[in-house]
């Protein structure tokens, strides 16, 4: 088999793209040498409805500093409003006005969502939320309170000492990915790291149905589910169910020409601000499907229906049946994927007779 000289420069040029982009990950793994560090036990605060999320659960202990250190690595910016340190050793504890509160600065507070304001036309997706590599560390203007072994930082308004020319932006919380503690010596063992947003926590039920596509041949859907900020309360089988409930919440399940599921009770976070990363998403891992959805949008009364993979998530008092959906679908207008399927194949004649004829236009060929 021959190769040309077009398809040879292709995949050289494919090879270099490549290339650099190993350089690239290369290069941004070795810039932030943290480590992970353990947090004994890591305190897991049981949730209380109303209560502030502790989101350090969802993110990972790490250290930068030779162990000087011990912070809060997040996947995705965190609106930071408190943050709890519990000690193991209260005689091993520091003096607090040697230790600094450090919070990862990248284009925050200069460039930032508006949390109560919704952005159309995708500017959201244009405005900068950071990564862990370009970026300093910042000390936080903070108050500290000590009781017994724990300390608790509230940040005081950011533009007070912080940023003094940001007059109008007196933010209580800190926007980050990456969050530590920096001790002047080799950090003691912490009992416990909280880091609190001023998302707050309830608790609802969600109906997983399946099956709704087990026509012609049989479907398994032995399963579990999982939580991402949040927490899994309790997996129960549909009354009159036929799903076998194992150890850790696991079940296992087999239909044809029927529905079956199953109810997750959950403990969701509830945002304040419209663009936080604090929301809930519930994931269903099946051996026929997996499949996540947003755990708010279930206690906020909705139905999501998954036609391709005949699945049906609704509120335990949604009284609508799989037929119901299907039958609703048919009646909806019809979406752009499908009305995109209806079309003839596209042809070159038809192409470009459908773009307007254009008349004479001034072309610029020089700079004025």
């Amino acid at each position: 088999m021959k190769i040309g000289k077009c398809e040879l420069a292709v995949r050289a040029m494919m090879l270099i793209v490549i290339a650099g982009l190993c350089l690239m990950i290369a290069g941004a793994a070795m810039a932030d040498k943290s480590k992970p560090v353990v947090v004994r036990g890591k305190d897991v605060i049981a949730p209380k409805v109303g209560e502030a999320v502790d989101v350090a659960p969802f993110g990972e202990f790490r250290s930068w500093n030779n162990g000087k250190d011990i912070g809060v690595l997040w996947e995705d910016t965190r609106e930071i409003f408190k943050v709890a340190v519990k000690f193991a050793d209260k005689s091993a504890m520091p003096d607090p006005a040697n230790v600094k509160l450090q919070y990862w600065k990248t284009a925050w507070p200069q460039e930032r969502v508006p949390r109560d304001a919704v952005l159309g036309s995708g500017n959201w997706g244009w405005i900068e939320a950071g990564d862990w590599y370009n970026g300093k560390w910042r000390d936080a203007d903070v108050d500290v309170v000590v009781n017994g072994d724990k300390w608790t930082y509230t940040f005081r308004p950011i533009n007070k000492s912080e940023y003094d020319d940001l007059d109008k932006f007196d933010a209580t919380y800190r926007t980050t990915l990456k969050l530590r503690i920096l001790f002047p010596e080799k950090a003691p063992e912490i009992a416990a790291l909280n880091t609190f947003t001023d998302s707050t926590w309830q608790q609802t039920s969600a109906i997983v149905g399946w099956g709704g596509t087990a026509n012609s041949s049989e479907q398994i859907w032995d399963g579990k589910a999982e939580v991402y900020n949040g927490y899994l309360a309790a997996v129960r089988p549909l009354a009159g169910s036929k799903v076998n409930m194992k150890d850790g919440g696991n079940w296992s399940s087999t239909v044809k020409d029927t529905t079956d599921g199953v109810v997750i009770d959950y403990w969701y976070a509830k945002p304040v601000s419209m663009h936080s990363f604090d929301e809930t998403v519930v994931t269903v891992r099946a051996k026929q499907h997996n499949f996540s959805f947003a755990g708010r949008e279930v206690a906020d009364g909705k139905r999501i229906f998954i036609r391709d993979y005949g699945v049906l998530l609704k509120p335990v008092k949604d009284a609508t049946t799989y037929a119901d959906a299907e039958a609703a679908y048919q009646k909806a207008q019809k979406t752009v994927y499908q009305k995109v399927a209806e079309l003839p194949e596209q042809k070159l004649e038809r192409a470009w007779s459908d773009m307007p004829q254009k008349g004479r236009i001034y072309m610029p060929v020089a700079v004025e």
